[in-house]
């Protein structure tokens, strides 16, 4: 599966019901990394990354190191240096989005009828020699 496959199933969910576990274990295994709101403070990384984030007053930067794939809210997590991690910018204004250099996919969940998050999607296996792509 590629990331704009993954997204564009993953389009239109509601909140709670995101991704199933068969979904994620497929992810997993084609490399691919979904982003989205948890709740009103957590962000969460599923398939090849499965961690969560806390986003402080809803807005945080989650570093991804491109070598070993591990999260943190410093790059000083990562065994490697600085300019081996990409950022993720959390915010929630009224919706969770995320702002990265990563190439990526979007999809939308809904809450009550309502946008709850614009979530991302990309291939972690793409990171390295590849994290200063415009998206």
């Amino acid at each position: 599966m590629t990331k704009e496959q993954l997204a564009a199933t993953l389009n239109g969910r509601q909140y709670g019901s995101e991704i199933s576990p068969e979904e994620e274990e497929q992810a997993k295994r084609d490399g691919l990394v979904v982003v989205f709101g948890e709740s009103n403070d957590i962000v969460k990384f599923a398939g090849a990354i499965q961690d969560k984030g806390y986003c402080n007053k809803c807005r945080t930067t989650s570093y991804v190191c491109c070598y070993d794939s591990t999260v943190g809210g410093r790059c000083k997590t990562c065994a490697y240096s600085e300019r081996d991690c990409v950022t993720i910018k959390t915010t929630l204004r009224g919706s969770w989005s995320y702002k990265t250099d990563i190439p990526h996919e979007t999809f939308n969940i809904h809450k009550n009828g309502e946008l709850y998050c614009v979530g991302i999607v990309y291939d972690i296996r793409r990171l390295k020699g590849e994290t200063s792509n415009d998206v």
